[in-house]
């Protein structure tokens, strides 16, 4: 067996409990060669600008090191409690246990590499860079709008986004273009708010496009009843 398709027994003899190999930078546009399953839902037909939305269930693994061309947002939603997780981002590693609230920030061109021990089940969102340029224009050069890695940590927002985003795909297949792009446009302001290497100063009147904005409930928006 090689070193990228461990199983959680192997990986528990070694060390801290977690064995992370060496291995070279994959540079891809496509979790498929990335991660060992298909994902469960995709959003790939749905017709959504600037956003993809794919929610996995994978056995233990551990990933190569790959550098993506997108913005990735990995959301936990369905784990062991005493799942732990090595993961090496930008260079830096760490071994913790993660939480079903948890959500992970790898920017575009950043270096990736996870390993998760038991069965676990999560959300990617895949986001172009190209969104929150068109958001900040306002706000930050476009050369500027670079987000930091962040390692797992709690952001109820960013979960609930995720979220309505899956909720609207499983219901109405995605077909409410509008109301997607609401979700994304909320998603990509807390973003740079929150994760930005350059905070944004936005304009009091606010950073969106002059075309309509969904009613607003618990920091996301939600349909007119």
């Amino acid at each position: 067996m090689g070193p990228v398709h461990r199983l959680a027994a192997v990986a528990l003899a070694v060390g801290s409990g977690l064995d992370m190999a060496d291995s070279r930078t994959i540079r891809t546009d496509n979790l498929a060669t990335i991660l060992p399953s298909v994902p469960l839902l995709s959003s790939a037909g749905a017709g959504w600008k600037g956003i993809t939305l794919e929610q996995f269930r994978c056995p233990p693994f551990e990933t190569p090191e790959y550098c993506y061309p997108d913005h990735k947002i990995a959301i936990h939603t369905r784990i062991s409690e005493d799942l732990r997780v090595k993961r090496r981002l930008n260079g830096r590693v760490q071994v913790k246990q993660v939480v079903a609230e948890q959500v992970v920030v790898v920017p575009a061109g950043v270096t990736h590499q996870v390993q998760w021990d038991q069965s676990s089940e999560f959300l990617i969102l895949t986001l172009k860079p190209d969104v929150l340029g068109q958001v900040a224009y306002e706000a930050i050069a476009p050369d500027q709008v670079d987000l930091v890695p962040s390692f797992p940590r709690v952001d109820a927002l960013v979960q609930q986004l995720g979220f309505a985003l899956r909720s609207e795909l499983e219901m109405n297949g995605g077909r409410d273009h509008q109301y997607v792009e609401s979700l994304v446009n909320c998603l990509a302001v807390h973003l740079l708010r929150n994760y930005a290497a350059v905070p944004p100063r936005f304009p009091a009147a606010g950073p969106l496009s002059p075309s309509p904005i969904l009613p607003f409930n618990v920091g996301f928006p939600v349909r007119a009843i």
